[in-house]
C-alpha cells in the first residue's frame, strides 16, 4: 500500500476515533471533553489501529466472520494495552486509566472496554471497510512524492510528540504525571502564554493558576523555564 494512502488513512481514523472518544468522555463528565494528547482535533492510537485493523481484514480475508472478527478484536485490545504502556513510560501521562474497573490489566485495558472494540471492529467490517477499499481503488499518487511526503509526516509527527513531552516542562522525577489529558493541555496552554509574555497582572494571574495545576500533578517546573525557553 503507498505511504500517501497509509498517511490518509492514518489521518481519517485518527479524527474518527477523536470524535468517538471525545463524545464518550463528553457523555460521562457531563462536560465538552477533548479526549486527544494534542491540539488537533486526532488521536494517534486510533490511527494505528484502523491501519492494523485494514491490515488484518486483508490479510485473513479468507476466514469465516467469526474468527475474523475475534482476531481482529484481539489486536485492537493488544493495541490499546501497547498504547497505554507507552503513554506512561514515555509520554509519562496517562492517557486513560481503568484501575477502578472490574477485571483490567494495569489500568491499559479492561473488560468493559474490550467488549466495546468487538462493537467497532463489527460495525467497521460491516460498513466502513467497503467504503475504505473503496477509496483505496480510487486514490493514485506519483510515487516520486511518496519517500518526501512520507519523511516529512514522520518527522511531523516527532516533532509534536516531543515538543508536549510533560519532561521538558516539569520535574516529574521518573513519575507518571497526576493530571487527566485535559488538565495537562491546559498547563501546558497556560505555561505557553506566559513564557511569549503577557501583560504583568496577567501573567501573575495566570501563574497562580499554574501552580494549582502543579500541586494537583505533584510534578514541579523545570529551574527558570520562562526565561530560557519557549513553548512553541
Amino acid at each position: 500500500m503507498p505511504f500517501t494512502t497509509i498517511i490518509l488513512e492514518f489521518l481519517l481514523f485518527s479524527f474518527m476515533g477523536w470524535i468517538l472518544d471525545s463524545g464518550y468522555r463528553t457523555i460521562l463528565d457531563k462536560k465538552l471533553t477533548n479526549a486527544g494528547y494534542f491540539k488537533g482535533p486526532f488521536c494517534p492510537i486510533y490511527g494505528f489501529g484502523g491501519i492494523i485493523l485494514i491490515f488484518i481484514l486483508n490479510i485473513f480475508s479468507n476466514l469465516s466472520i467469526i474468527p475474523l472478527i475475534l482476531i481482529a478484536s484481539l489486536a485492537m485490545i493488544l493495541v490499546e494495552y501497547i498504547g497505554g504502556i507507552y503513554s506512561e513510560k514515555v509520554l509519562k501521562v496517562k492517557l486513560w486509566d481503568y484501575s477502578n474497573t472490574t477485571f483490567n490489566l494495569g489500568g491499559h485495558i479492561d473488560l468493559l472496554h474490550s467488549f466495546y472494540w468487538i462493537i467497532l471492529v463489527v460495525l467497521f467490517y460491516s460498513f466502513v471497510f467497503p467504503s475504505i477499499l473503496h477509496l483505496e481503488s480510487l486514490l493514485h499518487f506519483p510515487e516520486v512524492f511518496e519517500r518526501p511526503i512520507f519523511i516529512g509526516f514522520v518527522f511531523i509527527a516527532i516533532w509534536l510528540t516531543i515538543r508536549k513531552l510533560p519532561f521538558t516542562i516539569l520535574n516529574l522525577k521518573e513519575q507518571v504525571l497526576n493530571l487527566s489529558v485535559t488538565d495537562y493541555q491546559t498547563l501546558f496552554s497556560k505555561i505557553k502564554t506566559v513564557s511569549r509574555g503577557v501583560d504583568f497582572n496577567v501573567k501573575s494571574r495566570i501563574k497562580k493558576e499554574i501552580e494549582v495545576l502543579l500541586t494537583k500533578s505533584k510534578a514541579t517546573l523545570k529551574n527558570n523555564i520562562f526565561k530560557n525557553r519557549k513553548i512553541k
